[in-house]
């Protein structure tokens, strides 16, 4: 397992959770790598499959402003690239620091409070940049047949 030793009086779960982040040495050195940028068209790809009606955060922009973006390859580039470098450098915008808590019905004119959902909204372009991360990462799990746990394989398609 993995070699970080924490340091003196670190709590017994944050030890539990270092313990499960191991990564096999093996990782290091996988032939496929994962994208980090995000492409025009890759945003345009996501934006033309988001859904326009879907909720979005507190700051206002919708769905649909995006979607608009796309439809002009100079605005698109310039949403890719401002979402391009979150990706890349590992920094979140401020307004991506904060979302709304909504609870919905789980079964149709339930409203017993026990049993509703609690989503986050998040605002629009970081739901995006999120699936496509999120998408990598599998791909390049799967691929490296290593990094991937028998639990995820239920819902993948030709595993």
């Amino acid at each position: 397992m993995g070699t970080y030793q924490p340091p003196p009086g670190t709590d017994k779960y944050t030890k539990m959770l270092f313990k499960a982040m191991w990564r096999p040495d093996s990782t290091t050195e996988l032939p496929h790598t994962v994208p980090n940028y995000i492409s025009t068209d890759d945003h345009i790809h996501a934006w033309t499959k988001a859904k326009e009606n879907t909720s979005s955060s507190h700051s206002g922009l919708h769905f649909g402003l995006y979607k608009a973006n796309i439809q002009k390859r100079w605005l698109a580039e310039i949403d890719a690239a401002l979402h391009s470098m979150a990706y890349q450098k590992g920094f979140i915008y401020e307004c991506w620091k904060q979302g709304i808590d909504v609870q919905i019905l789980k079964r149709s004119k339930d409203f017993d409070i026990s049993v509703l959902h609690i989503i986050l909204l998040l605002e629009a372009d970081m739901n995006i940049s999120n699936r496509k991360l999120g998408k990598d990462l599998m791909w390049k799990a799967e691929r490296d047949r290593t990094l991937v746990t028998h639990f995820n394989y239920g819902g993948r398609k030709r595993l």
